[in-house]
């Protein structure tokens, strides 16, 4: 298949104008995923991701600014307005009410959504690269340029509860557990490090439980998946590694490894909330889309037309959101990317079968092992519903989500 098939599925950025601070969807006649578009901005976007249950979008960029939108009326909403240098980072509460944000002003500000308020902020003795809510926002974390070091925070009164130094060089990633107590962070020093606070209610102070290597430069980003069992970490080399760090077998076998995933420096990756997928950007101006279940490349994304910076996946997996240096951020529908031939083609070539799921239409793959007969609807479907399974009449375990029934 052509490499345009394959590999540029969103088509050629569109030359369609629109007012700042209101989105637009573009859509070019060769493309194959719609994307929307959203300006406003008047410098780079360095940081976005999802809140408000996806209704919303938080940004940061270069400009001081951090920028709300509301995703169903594709528009700007408001500006926090607060830095006095470039915003490098941000991030939302569970709830929504709350926002963080990080900047080369050697700050952290936590606001109030409703009010539009700062509730605190918290200095620095260098440039605040990263920062991250708890799952349920109880703790803060942030890392800086110069103390090498993370700073673990009292979210809500902004008490500072323990300067970490693990790090040999610059901090250039730290992210939370969706689900515990603990966080990892990534440096300039090429290594990953987990720290585990669990247990600090009961006066356990945080402290590192794991470290990793395997990178062969900076290592810039890094994400837990929801269940909490993977951590993929992506580099300056390039390469995005999976780390089973539940199990353990990352000791035996180490990491799973894309290499030369993409042609520039990795800029972040995150997980969709199902494990299945794993978004991941670079300064090659792509956003690409992985099946991590199978362990290879679904499809990038091109429109962007200088360093893409940050991402995110809404919780039902079906809209990417890309942010980039050219000062624009970008929703892609991939909801309907399944059935594009590529994918098809990608699936077919790794040894896997596509079937169609009874129960919504959509395409979705097994492995080539695996009996049809016994699946008759996508993952997705089966999340959806709870599980059902009772002892028919002739002792055989049976369940609506497989088609044969099974011996006991």
């Amino acid at each position: 298949m052509a490499k345009a098939d394959s590999d540029l599925l969103s088509g050629i950025a569109s030359r369609t104008t629109s007012i700042d601070g209101k989105a637009s969807w573009e859509h070019e006649q060769l493309a194959k995923v719609k994307f929307l578009v959203f300006r406003g901005h008047h410098k780079g976007v360095n940081s976005c991701c999802f809140m408000d249950n996806d209704r919303m979008i938080l940004s940061g960029s270069d400009d001081h600014s951090v920028k709300l939108w509301n995703l169903k009326e594709e528009e700007s909403v408001g500006s926090l307005n607060g830095h006095t240098n470039k915003v490098t980072c941000c991030c939302a509460s569970f709830d929504s009410r709350r926002v963080v944000s990080a900047g080369w002003d050697n700050k952290i500000i936590v606001w109030d959504t409703v009010t539009g308020k700062p509730l605190w902020s918290g200095d620095h003795d260098g440039i605040v690269v990263s920062c991250d809510l708890s799952f349920d926002g109880k703790y803060l974390i942030s890392g800086n340029d110069l103390e090498n070091a993370v700073r673990i925070w009292d979210a809500q009164s902004g008490h500072l509860i323990k300067l970490m130094k693990y790090h040999t060089n610059t901090v250039t990633c730290c992210r939370f557990s969706p689900t515990r107590y603990r966080f990892c962070s990534t440096s300039i020093d090429k290594t990953t490090h987990v720290i585990d606070m669990q247990n600090y209610q009961d006066k356990i102070m945080p402290h590192g439980v794991l470290r990793f290597g395997g990178h062969g430069n900076v290592i810039s980003t890094c994400s837990f998946s929801s269940d909490d069992r993977r951590l993929c970490t992506g580099s300056w080399d390039k390469n995005i590694q999976i780390w089973d760090v539940n199990a353990g077998s990352y000791r035996r076998e180490g990491p799973f490894t894309f290499n030369n995933a993409h042609q520039g420096s990795i800029s972040s990756c995150k997980f969709s909330k199902d494990g299945s997928i794993l978004i991941s950007t670079s300064y090659d101006q792509n956003v690409t889309v992985w099946d991590v279940s199978y362990g290879f490349k679904k499809f990038s994304l091109q429109g962007h037309v200088d360093w893409v910076n940050d991402c995110d996946i809404s919780s039902d997996g079906n809209t990417v959101l890309s942010c980039s240096r050219d000062r624009t951020m970008r929703a892609w529908s991939i909801e309907k990317s399944e059935d594009i031939p590529a994918v098809l083609q990608n699936k077919l070539s790794m040894g896997l079968q596509m079937l169609e799921c009874q129960k919504c239409g959509k395409m979705f793959s097994i492995s080539k092992v695996q009996d049809p007969e016994s699946f008759k609807y996508c993952v997705f479907c089966r999340l959806k519903e709870p599980i059902r399974v009772f002892l028919s009449d002739d002792g055989h375990l049976s369940s609506p989500f497989l088609s044969t029934k099974e011996s006991i």
